[in-house]
This record gives structure tokens, sequence and C-alpha cells, in this order.
């Protein structure tokens, strides 16, 4: 029902509004008012873009990540750690009130948070396995929490350093 409620706050409407630009004029409105990074607004306008610039689409473009983390979560984590640790993801992602209207907001969030589980995930492989395609796919999924939302360029910065340190040492 949130996805379809055509409402959209402050924040979502400054997004829907960047949205619709031009590469150019996102970048534009990037470096003038607002201080986060850019792949959200561009992951927006390319659902847009293909399927309509309508508010339930715009919706749809934050629902999708969320998606593809409990897709991972029930497939790759459940297989590789387990059914509780898959069970808590999930519950910790997506259950919960607040997740809930999270993943649905017209923002960075569940983009950014689908970049931190990736880097992750790759990072804990790069630990156990050390194979350069995981350091790659750790590379490449922080780039895109980076991209997403500043915070989560702190975190995958972070992840990125112990994985490294604990490499190292090993």
């Amino acid at each position: 029902s949130l996805m379809f409620d055509n409402v959209v706050w402050g924040d979502e409407a400054f997004s829907v509004n960047t949205a619709k630009n031009s590469l150019f004029g996102i970048m534009q409105i990037l470096y003038y008012l607002d201080c986060h990074p850019p792949l959200h607004y561009i992951w927006t306008k390319l659902f847009g873009d293909v399927l309509g610039h309508t508010v339930p689409v715009y919706h749809l473009a934050a629902l999708v990540p969320f998606i593809v983390g409990i897709i991972l979560a029930v497939t790759v984590v459940r297989k590789r750690f387990g059914n509780i640790p898959a069970a808590f993801f999930v519950v910790i992602s997506g259950l919960g009130a607040s997740c809930i209207e999270y993943n649905l907001e017209i923002r960075m969030y569940s983009l950014a948070f689908l970049g931190v589980f990736g880097a992750f995930y790759c990072s804990y492989r790069v630990i156990q396995t050390g194979k350069k395609s995981a350091w790659i796919g750790m590379v490449l999924w922080a780039l895109e929490a980076a991209y997403s939302h500043y915070y989560a360029l702190v975190t995958v910065g972070i992840l990125l350093f112990f994985t490294g340190l604990t490499v190292w040492i090993k």
C-alpha cells in the first residue's frame, strides 16, 4: 500500500525532481544543492526512463535492491552460513515497520544497504579464499555502496581496511 500511495515527503520529492533531469542536470543539482553521491539518483532515473516517471515506479526503484538482498539472503547466505543467519538478515532488513518504510522510500537506503551487504559477503570470501574474483567483487560492491550514500562510504571504507588488515596478518 505504501508503494501506491502517490505521496512523497520532502527528501523523496527532492529525489524525484532530481531523477527527472538529464545526467548532467543530476550532477549539477548534486553539486549545488546536495551532498549525496549520485548513484541513487541515476538508478531512480533509469527506472523512470524505462517504466515511466511515476511515484510507484520510483518506489519500485527503491524496492528492487531490497528484494535482491532478500533473495541473496535466502540463497547465498543460507547456503554459506545456515538458516539462522539468513533468517536474522531477513528479519533485520525487512520485517520491522521502519524497515518496510525505509525500503520503500524514494531514497538511497536500500541501494546502499545492498552494496554494504555485497561488500561484506565478498570480504568474507576474500578472507576465506583470497581469490582475485572475491577482491574484485568486494571493490565493486563497495563502490556501489559508496556512490549510493556517504554513510555507506564510511562503512565500506572500514570494511575494506579491516579486510586488508586481516589478509595481511593472515
